[in-house]
């Protein structure tokens, strides 16, 4: 029995060993992380006041970020100190950016919004886009903290922009997976799924092993992944592997999801183990987040080993987590006037020292009398009595003083308190109006270019009609010339002979320009606020007619028109419609070097029980690009060059086929693009 109990002793606990063995990878992680910390340290050198000295201070605030975020704010502030010594506004952005940083891993959000918004202001002013991606990402996730998701979608977008522009890709990754985090919490799976699906592309290109870590694990959160444990125990193991790279607040919410597993398994000993590793490291980064995030997890473990005493105690502490959170947002508010708080309290150590002084006086001028009144104990009995009392008095008085004093002084603390709440409110209303105001004018100004085009097309027509109607006169006094000719021609043999051809050449310029008269009356006449029956094959071949001039020798153009007989609809529509897709046709056939191909066809089809007109335009230019397809019909959405295009014609050609209750589609077809337009065969 003793021998076996032995034994017992002998056997090491798999989840010791994996505990231990964390352990001492967390000891040289640190280990690695203080050497930069004190080379960084070592190469300070205080007496050159510089920019390389400014560096260093911001590198070990970034450093120290992921252990100590206090450190961190008192190396951001010396950096910052010496950065508005020198004039510097780069460094100063900086220096409010890496302290904000700092406040915010904190959970100190309004201290952190402040200095953010300090920075913004700068980086603006000098037109510094990295520092503005920078900030606007990490002003969002105020806003995400807050659970707005919503407001920091906007903040997201807006520094996506600046961080594209500067192709700096570490914080595109970072917005990235921002936007599939906020997409998440507002139940917008796809959103989510698609900008996690970005961020991780990237990261892997980039080979940041941080990043990767950072993201699979976000994504193990999402509901898609937890509904499937399989799924998410291999995901949680595939976040493993990057453990070594990801920062101390990170890795306790990675033992927090073990612990999650291991209750899901029933496995209550082992997520024990695991939370115990969670809390260490939790504690470690000093981040209220990764504490919140293991109280959660330890009250799930307590309730399912239906340890009810230990639970409530679990759930005290969260609500105590969050009063603490919540009270520091709003007492670190004052925060900001930090100057006015060390002005005051100068202002009151040199009262208390006047103060000190005077009783030091008092004292002195005491002791003397003293010394009188043992020589003339009888003589100045009365006096010093007098004196004594009036010094008390004094005393009293500069007490009462004081303490007025300080009444005032926190009285004008809470209205300066109140004015500055104030002064946030009228900001953020302020900066939603200018918002809106934004995008009203933007609409304004594309309602008043579009009015403008419709002015322009309007009278284009108008001109068009008036020049074909005048064209028939001069055109029938023509045919009537060639008519008497013939007549002449037919009583003069010789006649005849020498104008045969010439007539014969007449006759078919006179053919072709009553053609493109007939043609012009046809696609000019506007107006209409009514279907008409038209062919609409012919509406397509007299579209042709006009593009003749565009259509190079090397273009193929096949037509293949189904006898569909006339029906209802607005031929000017079906004209603007054609005329636009067959242009962008055309316009991509001239990129190209391989066979030109132009193919146009028409067919009825049958959609939910009523008849449709298909019309299809495929040309055999160079396929589109899978993520430009869902924008194609987007405002202002162009892969022209800037003089080439305006992004509005496919836009017009989506409105005019909606006005019809049609439907258009592109895709990449048989090494091309393929538009495929139905209408309604009656409105």
């Amino acid at each position: 029995m003793k021998h076996i109990t032995h034994e017992n002793k002998l056997i090491v606990n798999p989840m010791n060993r994996i505990i231990l063995s964390t352990l001492i990878v967390v000891f040289a992680i640190n280990s690695q992380a203080q050497s930069t910390i004190d080379s960084l340290l070592l190469a300070i050198d205080t007496n050159k006041v510089d920019t390389h000295l400014i560096d260093l201070y911001y590198q070990l605030a970034s450093q120290l970020q992921k252990s100590d975020n206090q450190k961190s704010i008192e190396y951001a502030k010396k950096g910052l100190k010496i950065a508005e010594s020198l004039n510097d506004s780069a460094l100063m952005a900086s220096g409010n950016l890496k302290w904000g940083t700092a406040l915010s891993n904190l959970s100190y959000y309004y201290l952190a919004l402040d200095k953010y918004m300090l920075c913004k202001e700068i980086a603006e002013k000098i037109n510094n886009q990295p520092i503005l991606g920078q900030v606007l990402n990490n002003i969002g996730n105020i806003y995400w903290f807050q659970n707005n998701p919503a407001v920091a979608i906007k903040f997201y977008r807006d520094a996506l922009t600046y961080s594209n522009f500067v192709k700096d890709k570490k914080n595109i990754i970072g917005l990235n997976l921002n936007l599939g985090l906020a997409h998440e919490h507002l139940l917008n799976h796809d959103s989510s799924t698609y900008y996690y699906n970005i961020a991780l592309d990237l990261a892997k290109s980039i080979q940041d092993s941080s990043l990767i870590g950072l993201i699979l694990l976000n994504k193990t959160n999402t509901k898609q992944i937890r509904s499937d444990f399989n799924t998410w125990k291999l995901m949680i193991e595939e976040v493993h592997v990057y453990e070594n790279y990801l920062p101390m607040h990170i890795k306790a919410i990675l033992y927090n999801n073990d612990a999650l597993l291991d209750m899901e398994a029933k496995k209550y000993k082992n997520a024990q183990e695991h939370l115990i590793l969670a809390n260490n490291m939790a504690v470690q980064s000093n981040s209220l987040f990764a504490i919140r995030s293991y109280l959660d997890a330890k009250f799930r473990l307590d309730t399912s080993m239906h340890d009810y005493k230990t639970a409530i105690q679990t759930h005290i502490k969260i609500m105590q987590l969050n009063d603490s959170v919540f009270n520091t947002e709003i007492t670190n508010k004052t925060a900001n006037f930090q100057a006015m708080y060390e002005l005051s309290g100068k202002e009151n150590e040199i009262k208390i020292l006047k103060t000190t002084n005077e009783l030091y006086y008092l004292k002195n001028k005491q002791n003397k009398l003293w010394f009188g009144i043992l020589a003339l104990v009888s003589l100045f009995g009365i006096i010093i009595i007098v004196i004594v009392i009036n010094s008390n008095r004094s005393k009293n008085k500069s007490i009462e003083t004081l303490n007025q004093l300080n009444i005032e002084l926190k009285a004008h603390r809470e209205e300066m308190t109140a004015l500055n709440e104030e002064l946030s409110m009228n900001q953020e209303e302020l900066y939603e109006k200018n918002k809106n105001l934004e995008e009203l004018l933007t609409q304004l100004k594309q309602a008043q270019n579009h009015l403008i085009q419709s002015e322009k097309i309007a009278s284009i027509g108008i001109l068009a009609r008036g020049v074909a109607h005048e064209l028939i006169n001069p055109l029938n006094f023509i045919n009537g010339g060639i008519s008497i000719l013939q007549e002449a021609q037919d009583e003069d043999a010789q006649l005849q002979e020498k104008t045969a051809f010439p007539l014969q050449m007449m006759n078919e310029g006179i053919e072709r320009a009553v053609n493109i008269v007939r043609q012009l009356s046809t696609f000019v006449d506007q107006g209409n606020t009514s279907p008409q029956l038209t062919n609409i094959n012919q509406v397509i071949k007299s579209t042709l007619v006009f593009l003749n001039h565009r259509i190079d020798l090397e273009t193929q153009v096949l037509e293949e028109y189904t006898e569909i007989g006339e029906c209802q609809c607005f031929p000017d529509k079906i004209h603007a419609i054609m005329f636009q897709l067959l242009i962008n046709a055309l316009d991509e056939l001239k990129e190209i070097t391989t066979p030109k191909i132009l193919k146009i066809n028409t067919s009825v089809t049958t959609i939910n029980t009523r008849e449709f007109i298909e019309i299809k335009v495929w040309n055999s230019g160079k396929p589109i690009c899978d993520e430009n397809l869902p924008k194609l019909f987007d405002p202002f959405f162009t892969t022209k060059d800037a003089n080439k295009g305006t992004g509005l014609g496919l836009t017009l050609v989506y409105n005019l086929v909606k006005e019809q209750q049609g439907i258009i589609t592109a895709h990449n077809s048989d090494n091309g693009v393929l538009f495929t337009v139905s209408i309604p065969k009656v409105l």
